[in-house]
């Protein structure tokens, strides 16, 4: 859950900058927050006032929109950081940058 919105019901895909995260919410009380793998929700593009660091969260590792097509470029906070073809890779490598995290 992030906003608790679901986007088919109001015709929009994507999350538009104005809507307050969960992680922006228990931000205000010091818990620290890490988003770790796809985000969908900027239209599959680094929008950096839709990008999780943001949107509350205090780390983000991961790649935008669909794993389906091309290479997937991944970003470190609001920095490109690697990009891959190799799929069966991203459950190990997410896996690994949360317990680096924690």
């Amino acid at each position: 859950m992030l906003t608790g919105r679901y986007p088919p019901r109001s015709g929009r895909f994507g999350m538009p900058s104005s809507k307050v995260t969960l992680a922006e919410l228990i931000g205000t009380v010091d818990y620290q927050t890490a988003c770790i793998g796809k985000w969908d929700v900027s239209n599959s593009r680094p929008i950096v006032d839709r990008m999780p660091n943001a949107k509350g969260f205090d780390y983000y590792f991961g790649g935008f929109g669909t794993n389906d097509e091309d290479k997937i470029k991944f970003h470190e906070n609001n920095e490109e950081a690697d990009e891959t073809l190799d799929m069966p890779r991203l459950t190990r490598m997410f896996t690994n940058k949360g317990i680096h995290y924690l």
